[in-house]
């Protein structure tokens, strides 16, 4: 029962601080917007170094064997690819711009405001950071506490979704947080959900000048092709579902919860 206790408080602060830091840029409100910017960078720096280097979460391989790793690496990037097609289609459809117009614009205008420091903070050190925070220190925690591993993700992947604070990405925030949490318990490493984050953040952070280049109020011949959507998500669900299949017969069987950290 103790042991219990000590996981609760344990995975309460370490969370609770993780969150907090997430959200100092937010909380001092920088008036600057690249003291801002670079202000987000140090935070996930700090997040990384501080949890890696008091070893509250760790980059162990978990259940991932030497001989898998290339081929894990290409079928975690196949799920990424995949999932950001099925995420795109989703959003290009015509009652999303219809359901969420401020937020499409927000988006549009955020992507033209990206500064390096903030392309390295999405592209790198936020995926990194997020990962020790929401799958490393909470899901590794519910999962120490003898949660249910379904549970247990899903309980991690709605905070996740939520702290994001879209309701425009929400489904597609939580798709892919999903997939994290599954990544992170079924190979006990938080190795393959920081590549695959990484992958998705960087895919998006391309994919947004060319959404604003077709999105652009002067392009106005522009409209989402519906068919073109349908099919891209009919194709993306089998590649995904293979994809993750594939992860799954490759990773080892156990029972060990202990090696989550």
């Amino acid at each position: 029962m103790s042991n219990v206790r000590s996981e609760i408080w344990n995975t309460f602060w370490q969370f609770a601080l993780s969150l907090l830091l997430f959200n100092t840029p937010a909380f001092v409100g920088f008036s600057n917007y690249d003291t801002l910017a670079w202000s987000v960078v140090v935070c996930s720096l700090i997040i990384i170094i501080f949890f890696l280097g008091r070893r509250y979460v760790s980059l162990s391989p978990g259940l991932i064997e030497r001989k898998n790793i290339w081929r894990l690496m290409g079928l975690i990037v196949l799920t990424v690819v995949a999932n950001i097609f099925f995420e795109l289609s989703i959003l290009d459809l015509p009652f999303y711009h219809n359901i969420f117009p401020e937020e499409w614009a927000e988006l549009l205008e955020d992507d033209m405001q990206m500064t390096l420091p903030l392309y390295l903070d999405a592209c790198l050190l936020a995926p990194i950071a997020e990962e020790i925070a929401f799958r490393g220190v909470f899901l590794g925690g519910l999962l120490r506490m003898q949660c249910n591993p379904w549970l247990a993700i899903l309980i991690s992947t709605i905070i996740f979704s939520i702290m994001h604070m879209s309701p425009m990405m929400f489904l597609n925030v939580t798709i892919a947080g999903f997939i994290f949490g599954w990544l992170f318990w079924r190979t006990k490493s938080l190795v393959p959900g920081i590549i695959a984050h990484i992958t998705c953040n960087t895919i998006a952070s391309l994919c947004g000048p060319v959404i604003e280049y077709f999105t652009n109020p002067i392009q106005e011949e522009y409209a989402p092709n519906v068919v073109l959507d349908v099919i891209v998500i009919i194709i993306a669900i089998p590649m995904l579902f293979f994809a993750l299949q594939r992860i799954n017969k490759m990773v080892p069987k156990s029972i060990n919860i202990e090696r989550i950290k």
